[in-house]
């Protein structure tokens, strides 16, 4: 995996991610940062209003960002300080502000929490996959859009800019996918525009009067080994500056496919499944996690059987990942 390249004159040069260590949790008064998922349509199982649910990024204590595991758990054993304090987070009633793109949009209040008295004596193999589910008040808009949000229980952060919730024009993905191509170019993958596929995007502000596009592509193409393809998604956020796409995030991920001999040829258009190498990275959120800094960059992984959550800090003219944890088991 690579992540975000060093911007120098016109040459896009790809540093590699870095390992990060996950220290055993000191909670006491976490704060903690959820992803708040799109309010869904439809109705539950018993036909009540389907709700949505807010899972844990990370938890913020003494100005670290510290994972859900900690290193010293029994494999995906659920420390019993972490129990504590999302079965505190999660408790009915609870009523936190809900952010998206970067400003405050309404709010949640918890319904219920899947941790109960055993959980805590015991500590154990929590499912946190919808554990709690909320219901929200606020913008309709953000409700209508189905996008998803950013929950934050610890001090009220500062807004530095309005939300945007527009999607992009035309013009503007045809440049989202131009710069695509070039970086593909740029990282040795023979790239066209017709081969790239957009996955997702959003339009969005990163800080005050500047628009920026987030989203992500893929791009299949044989390899030249024998009976293998090669799969590259690109993570990509870029600012609009006087109509020219500036890259500030540049994440790539690459598989191979292979098939056996007597396996069908691909159909033209069709996605191959990269199994066991699946890292699709999409676009949560932008929240302002650091006061005085262009918001954060929250992105979801989804991986073959887990997802997992990176957060990107704004240093010098680009951003770098900071941190990656927490999610869980599909």
């Amino acid at each position: 995996m690579v992540a975000a390249p060093l911007l120098g004159s016109s040459l896009l040069i790809y540093a590699q991610t870095p390992e990060f260590p996950h220290p055993e949790p000191v909670f006491g008064a976490a704060a903690i940062l959820f992803a708040a998922s799109p309010v869904p349509e439809g109705t539950a199982d018993d036909g009540t209003p389907a709700l949505p649910t807010i899972d844990p990024i990370a938890f913020v204590s003494g100005g670290k960002l510290l994972e859900c595991i900690s290193w010293k758990s029994d494999g995906d054993t659920v420390p019993v300080p972490t129990l504590n304090l999302l079965r505190k987070a999660y408790a009915s009633g609870r009523v936190y502000p809900l952010w998206s793109r970067g400003e405050r949009v309404g709010k949640v209040v918890t319904e219920h929490s899947c941790i109960g008295e055993e959980d805590i004596a015991q500590g154990g193999t929590v499912d946190l996959q919808g554990c709690v589910r909320y219901r929200f008040t606020g913008n309709k808009q953000w409700q209508a859009n189905g996008a998803w949000g950013t929950v934050w229980t610890g001090k009220t952060s500062t807004a530095t800019h309005k939300s945007v919730s527009g999607k992009p024009s035309e013009a503007e993905m045809r440049q989202f996918v131009d710069q695509a191509v070039r970086l593909y170019m740029t990282g040795g993958v023979s790239a066209s525009a017709s081969q790239v596929r957009v996955k997702s995007i959003a339009k969005t502000q990163l800080r005050k009067g500047q628009f920026a596009l987030i989203g992500s592509t893929m791009l299949q193409a044989p390899s030249q080994e024998k009976f293998t393809w090669n799969s590259d998604r690109l993570f990509l956020a870029v600012e609009i500056d006087k109509g020219r796409l500036l890259p500030v995030l540049v994440v790539r991920h690459h598989a191979q496919v292979q098939f056996r001999p007597d396996d069908d040829s691909p159909n033209p258009g069709e996605e191959l499944d990269e199994e066991n190498n699946t890292d699709e990275e999409s676009f949560v959120d932008n929240f302002p996690l650091f006061p005085g800094e262009p918001d954060a960059v929250i992105t979801r992984h989804q991986h073959y059987e887990s997802w997992d959550y990176s957060i990107y800090r704004w240093s010098g003219s680009q951003y770098n990942k900071i941190y990656t944890g927490c999610g869980g088991g599909t």
